[in-house]
């Protein structure tokens, strides 16, 4: 399995494990609701008013990837397997909008991430029923909106939604992430892992966009932005990549 870029904005803000958001509190010390995101003085350090967000929702950090993105930016599925994949759609409590994509097979692992314990070691359990294999599946969350439906196939480079901020968020980004499943549903299994079951999938990750590696032509990659762009009504955006890719291509790329 290899995992690339969903998005083309190259700049993560948070990684897994770190305590780099922080919620409103009450005048009881509480945190607001809707939760109200700010961000941290350093890891862990939080402004007056406020207190670091995973601790009060009961994880031990961030639970995935953060990455900056731009109002509206196309986000694709990146991840690479010898293995098919289906879409499910959910909304939050908070009114966050995600995409999650199961494989429909399980996926190889050499080794599991450290984060794959419970109670019950249900990760390790499948891992070992299925030679060294286990169902996955990715979560992209905070979107605009979504363009996948319900159990139908993903592939990778598939257009799956827009980034924006819905949810207990702070502004426009992606937050990402990698959980295991039982073999017939879409639960997370060990999920007390103190990640709500995610697991840091950095060491499958390579940064580079997935469109770059599916689409080598400059010209292509910069066409299927445009559409995506122009799918979800944002014409200036869609425009300008449009014309970067008529004159990437005049000049054969």
């Amino acid at each position: 399995m290899k995992i690339h870029r969903p998005i083309k904005t190259d700049n993560k803000i948070q990684g897994f494990g770190q305590n780099l958001s922080c919620c409103r509190t009450g005048a009881d010390g509480k945190p607001l609701q809707p939760y109200k995101i700010v961000n941290p003085i350093s890891d862990g350090v939080c402004p007056v008013g406020s207190i670091p967000f995973y601790k009060a929702i009961g994880m031990l950090g961030h639970n995935g990837e953060d990455w900056l993105a731009t109002h509206g930016e196309p986000v694709y599925f990146p991840v690479l397997a010898d293995v098919e994949w289906e879409a499910n759609n959910e909304v939050d409590q908070d009114g966050g909008i995600g995409v999650n994509v199961r494989s429909k097979q399980p996926v190889e692992f050499e080794n599991l991430p450290p984060q794959a314990v419970g109670s019950l070691n249900m990760i390790q359990k499948q891992w070992m029923k299925l030679g060294g294999k286990c169902y996955i599946y990715f979560k992209f969350w905070h979107l605009l909106k979504h363009n996948v439906s319900d159990k139908k196939p993903v592939k990778p480079g598939d257009l799956i939604g827009w980034a924006d901020s819905t949810g207990a968020s702070g502004g426009d980004h992606l937050h990402w992430s990698m959980k295991f499943s039982d073999e017939t549903s879409w639960f997370s299994i060990d999920s007390d892992n103190g990640y709500t079951g995610a697991c840091d999938f950095s060491q499958w990750f390579e940064n580079k966009f997935i469109l770059d590696v599916l689409e080598p032509k400059k010209s292509d990659q910069f066409d299927k932005e445009a559409d995506a762009y122009e799918k979800a009504g944002n014409m200036r955006m869609a425009t300008i990549y449009r014309a970067i890719a008529n004159l990437l291509r005049s000049f054969g790329n």
